[in-house]
């Protein structure tokens, strides 16, 4: 398995708010039957997507164990390019990030540094201490976000590289109108209960797995985290959840997949060549 440095190294249509069409100008005086009705505002601006004020989170301090490596397993290289570049690179397609947060173990931030200085990034990038669990490497990365930029939060594993670019649009939309928004895809297959010697089914209709990006108010999640603090969870929208937040479901393209263990990389970089080729295949569907 290859990791990379420097030195190795070389629609379905969206369900939601629709916006209005560029419309040529009419021969006649409009009269009161041509008014159309004033879209009620949400109280978080969600039709102004010209706002670059989203700071992304990457919580990349994992290790390499289910990955067989002792190397951070977001070093690995995918089609030549290592996988949290090209996850970084799809959040920064948006024109709404203002920043980028790495969270990452000291002893892998060279590597980080090295990477930025190859492939270079369009938005500010800094790099703070993770800790020793995603929680903590989460807090000290809110606590490390330019406020005076950033009114939102988006966090997302550094493992996820080919979120979709409309899964991004959409997330990120629903976010503004509500305070909280998250990415998920309904569960496919049967699911069981064990009850010792036997098994029930469980009805899958209503559930969910959560993905990534999870976006959320800034005040909200910083709430979040200094209530919890201490408190083990590997799902920041379970803490805002908590503060009684509404979070909206959006769901997702399956090809947001998370790179777990090494035969993962084969089956993104064939998703990769796909996604160059077709259009996004995600509904962007809110629930």
């Amino acid at each position: 398995m290859q990791t990379l440095s420097p030195t190795n190294a070389w629609q379905r249509p969206t369900i939601g708010p629709p916006y209005s069409p560029i419309e040529t100008m009419p021969d006649r005086a409009p009269d009161a039957s041509d008014e159309r009705p004033e879209r009620p505002k949400s109280e978080f601006d969600a039709t102004d997507r010209s706002q670059r004020d989203i700071c992304v989170i990457l919580p990349a301090g994992g290790s390499g164990r289910r990955f067989a490596s002792s190397d951070n397993k977001v070093f690995a290289a995918l089609a030549g390019i290592p996988l949290w570049i090209h996850t970084a690179r799809r959040l920064c397609r948006s024109s709404q990030v203002c920043q980028l947060i790495v969270a990452a173990s000291p002893t892998d931030q060279p590597t980080f540094r090295q990477h930025l200085e190859h492939w270079p990034l369009p938005r500010p990038v800094e790099i703070v201490d993770g800790g020793r669990e995603r929680f903590d490497s989460v807090r000290n990365a809110i606590a490390a976000v330019d406020t005076g930029t950033a009114n939102w939060i988006a966090i997302h594993d550094a493992a996820r590289p080919l979120v979709p670019t409309a899964d991004i649009d959409s997330v990120f939309r629903a976010a503004r109108e509500t305070g909280a928004a998250i990415l998920a895809s309904p569960l496919a297959g049967s699911i069981k209960r064990d009850i010792g010697q036997d098994c029930r089914n469980v009805d899958r209709r209503d559930l969910w797995m959560a993905l990534t990006p999870q976006v959320f108010k800034l005040d909200w999640i910083r709430e979040a985290y200094q209530r919890h603090r201490g408190y083990p969870v590997t799902d920041d929208a379970a803490m805002v959840e908590a503060m009684g937040r509404p979070v909206q479901l959006v769901q997702g393209s399956p090809a947001n997949l998370k790179i777990t263990y090494p035969d993962d990389l084969a089956v993104a970089e064939a998703l990769m060549r796909a996604q160059t080729h077709d259009a996004p295949n995600s509904s962007g569907a809110t629930h």
